[in-house]
């Protein structure tokens, strides 16, 4: 049974570690969703990708921190340049969206197809970071992981009600707070520290399921905004959990695939719920 493997300590570190980097997601997901910024999380997880392939290159060293490292320092340009292209020039934000992605993730294929031609590139161990690769969760990455969720939840409390009012009603929170920059900007790193923590239980171009999967099939089963951030939190992280467990089971499967398809299940699973309970006249809409 898989769920004897949790027996193994191993095993166990790498579903916990899954599970704390599943709860980050989907809480941190709920602001991204309702703020119509889904596709935030997506290009921050592609625009990583030249990063990972830079960080190898120059040190041709593909320990867990050179590689995350990259990749944190390319989220953190691909968000700039997005802002400044929303702020500064005034683009749309889906142009902005749209063209940030484009450009990071163009230039990490160009860069992983050069890295792929070297010599020693096989040994680089790339596919682990954007696919995931559980062999490689260390204690490390708990660690980080549940530091990154008491600090994310710690910022959650501080700004609660500039980032609900902020959702619900942008112009009555510039009136009580001014600006609400600091707010999102800490959202934005947060977002950026997530996937770089997430980089080896989910892959880089996976994790961004885990910010908006959870969020679909929470707000389904809820009314109030605080039941769907506890709600897709959990869901985020049982997802994590169950698909990195699925991984460590059939040994061939890549942990983000396999979370993403359990992810995906609950959303089916939701709607429809939702579907027969409209049918039967049980349904009623979700104030979030």
């Amino acid at each position: 049974m898989p769920f004897d493997l949790l027996s193994d300590p191993v095993v166990l570190r790498v579903c916990l570690t899954a599970f704390v980097i599943g709860t980050l997601a989907g809480l941190s997901g709920v602001f991204v969703v309702l703020q119509k910024q889904s596709l935030l999380g997506d290009v921050i997880a592609h625009s990583t990708l030249p990063g990972i392939c830079l960080a190898w290159w120059t040190t041709h060293r593909s320990s867990n921190a050179v590689l995350t490292t990259g990749a944190f320092i390319a989220g953190v340009s691909a968000y700039v340049f997005l802002r400044l292209l929303s702020s500064r020039l005034k683009v749309k934000p889906d142009a902005a969206l749209s063209a940030t992605l484009s450009i990071f993730f163009g230039f990490g294929i160009l860069l992983l197809s050069h890295v792929q031609r070297l010599p020693n590139a096989g040994a680089a161990g790339l596919e682990g970071f954007i696919f995931g690769n559980l062999a490689t969760v260390m204690h490390s990455d708990l660690l980080v992981s549940v530091v990154l969720l008491g600090a994310f939840v710690v910022f959650v409390t501080v700004y609660w009600r500039r980032l609900t009012i902020g959702l619900f009603d942008p112009s009555l929170a510039w009136t009580r707070f001014g600006s609400l920059r600091d707010a999102q900007i800490g959202l934005g790193v947060f977002v950026i520290a997530i996937i770089g923590c997430g980089l080896r239980t989910m892959g880089a171009l996976l994790i961004t399921s885990i910010l908006v999967a959870p969020v679909v099939a929470a707000r389904v089963w809820n009314r109030g905004f605080l039941a769907l951030l506890i709600l897709s939190g959990a869901l985020g992280g049982l997802s994590c959990f169950l698909g990195s467990l699925w991984s460590a089971a059939s040994r061939g499967v890549p942990p983000g695939p396999a979370s993403t398809l359990v992810a995906l299940a609950f959303v089916l699973i939701s709607l429809g719920v939702r579907k027969w309970r409209e049918s039967t006249g049980k349904f009623s809409s979700s104030r979030v």
